[in-house]
């Protein structure tokens, strides 16, 4: 091989792999960040659905106080944020979890 024709040939070689390296890094950054985005929407979803539920039930402690639906929908936005309390139903100890924030004693 001539020495003029080697360099762009490495040349190029080396542009594929950058390319390569910057693609496959663009898409775990893009993965990473969609995560952090749910798991932020899933928090604010929370914060709305604990805000609604101590309204009826300020101290966090007679889940009958609330209706089922916003039970359900508490149970399954905490059970995304990885409350263990949550993974079935809403009861005393997944709104406590849950909502500790917006709980009073």
């Amino acid at each position: 091989m001539n020495k003029g024709i080697s360099l762009p040939v490495n040349m190029v070689i080396i542009l594929i792999i950058a390319v390569i390296v910057l693609g496959v890094s663009l898409a775990f950054l893009l993965k990473i960040g969609s995560r952090g985005m749910d798991e932020a929407a899933n928090r604010q979803l929370a914060n709305k659905l604990c805000t609604q539920y101590v309204g009826k039930d300020p101290t966090c402690s007679d889940t009958s106080k609330a209706d089922s639906e916003l039970l359900e929908k508490l149970a399954s936005t905490c059970a995304k944020l990885n409350y263990t309390e949550c993974l079935d139903i809403a009861d005393v100890s997944c709104v406590k979890k849950c909502c500790s924030l917006f709980c009073s004693e």
